[in-house]
């Protein structure tokens, strides 16, 4: 236990000095971003696929030409060399670039039709065939049935598999959902029939290129680096580089290595265990001041599993009941709403969802839901969230949403 005490001690030694940097970093006015003051910094759509597509459209207003998807198109290829789509090669001369795609109403079988988040063709060049690039662009999304099959579907018959290539784009680039991927004549391959990057390890640094060629455009430059650094927040990079370097090399050396591989080891149990006293300590603190009835539901208390969630409802209720949710696994995509008890008393839970709907028109519906929202603090796995739980706003922030949620339902029998 000593030799994790000592190297305990030398990490929160950095994180001391980082945390000074940062403070440095936001008197010199660092901090400002538009995108975080404008409150669209998780918008899927309007935000981060809208800016992808404006950077990389020859035609758009950064008046760089070719020069950022070329750039874009450079780093896929040393993506792709070691796969069959090697040799996919992609004129950037005359490319169009859509969002929002529209490739028809998606069929009952749901392996036709949807929307695609990016499309990028090539211009068609007399005796070429046109190329496409597919990027499903997901931010705290889920993955919806057979989506990635639909696009290959779609891709295969209007340009041909060797002229297409298909994008999973994240944060984190992880791997879509088996149920996305699934299609009644096969399942997609990764590396073959798609490709996964992410917003960390391969838009960052695109970024960071086309920063340096629009470095005679200021308005475009500074638009670029505003926009880094909000991915470096979303993907939690924002620690100094030269403190990360050194923290990795603490971590990476020979006398320390073992140790690390061993807190990480219990990372689940560690966050689990804050959870599970924590968060449930303050939660029922909400619930004895507001009198409401309370149910934790995990799987044998394990908070990263995917749908565990807490409860609250007044004793009158009988349809629905405010419900804390983590959507997706590993601790991750938090969200809050009313739930439905059953999804069956269609009546009742139909009209509480209209009724609700005539009061209010933020969030959305779902099968299990009259109404949900992403909670504010959604992703379970990093620090400063934990930072926001043991000073309370976490408590704060959960009691504000039940409160509203309260008033939203007044006057509706639920």
């Amino acid at each position: 236990m000593e030799d994790i005490k000592e190297l305990l001690h030398k990490i929160r030694r950095f994180i001391d000095e980082d945390e000074i940097l940062k403070k440095e970093k936001s008197k010199r006015g660092e901090d400002f971003n538009v995108f975080k003051i404008m409150h669209v910094e998780n918008d899927e759509v309007r935000t981060h696929s809208a800016m992808l597509a404006a950077l990389m459209d020859p035609k758009g207003t950064h008046s760089c030409g070719t020069a950022f998807l070329e750039l874009f198109c450079q780093q896929l290829h040393d993506l792709v060399c070691d796969s069959k789509c090697s040799n996919f090669v992609f004129d950037s001369t005359n490319a169009t670039v859509d969002v929002e795609k529209s490739i028809g109403g998606i069929s009952g079988d749901k392996e036709e039709g949807g929307r695609m988040d990016i499309l990028i063709k090539s211009g068609s060049i007399q005796g070429d065939k046109t190329k496409a690039i597919i990027i499903e662009n997901k931010i705290y999304a889920s993955d919806q049935t057979k989506q990635l099959y639909r696009y290959y579907q779609f891709a295969e018959q209007k340009y041909g598999l060797e002229n297409s290539l298909i994008l999973y784009l994240t944060l984190d680039g992880h791997s879509p959902h088996d149920i996305s991927i699934t299609g009644s004549s096969r399942k997609m391959k990764k590396n073959e029939d798609y490709f996964c990057i992410s917003y960390r390890d391969f838009i960052r640094p695109w970024l960071q290129k086309c920063t340096e060629k629009a470095f005679d455009k200021p308005l475009v430059r500074e638009t670029i680096i505003q926009y880094r650094n909000l991915l470096s927040l979303l993907t939690y990079q924002n620690m100094d580089e030269q403190k990360q370097k050194e923290l990795i090399e603490l971590l990476a050396n020979s006398e320390n290595i073992f140790t690390t591989i061993r807190i990480h080891d219990n990372y689940n149990r560690i966050l689990n265990k804050v959870i599970g006293v924590e968060l449930r300590k303050q939660v029922e603190e909400i619930a004895n001041e507001l009198r409401l009835e309370l149910e934790f539901r995990t799987e044998d208390g394990y908070w990263q599993q995917q749908y565990s969630h807490f409860l609250l409802w007044k004793k009158e209720w009988n349809y629905v009941k405010i419900c804390f949710e983590f959507k997706n696994a590993n601790f991750n995509k938090l969200s809050y709403g009313i739930r439905y008890n059953s999804p069956k008393t269609r009546e009742d839970n139909e009209n509480i969802k209209q009724r609700i709907q005539e009061k209010t028109h933020d969030g959305r519906s779902e099968e299990w839901w009259a109404y949900i929202k992403d909670f504010e603090y959604n992703d379970w796995r990093r620090e400063y969230v934990y930072r926001k739980l043991f000073n309370k706003d976490i408590q704060k922030e959960i009691k504000v949403c039940v409160q509203d949620l309260m008033n939203l339902t007044e006057g509706i029998t639920m």
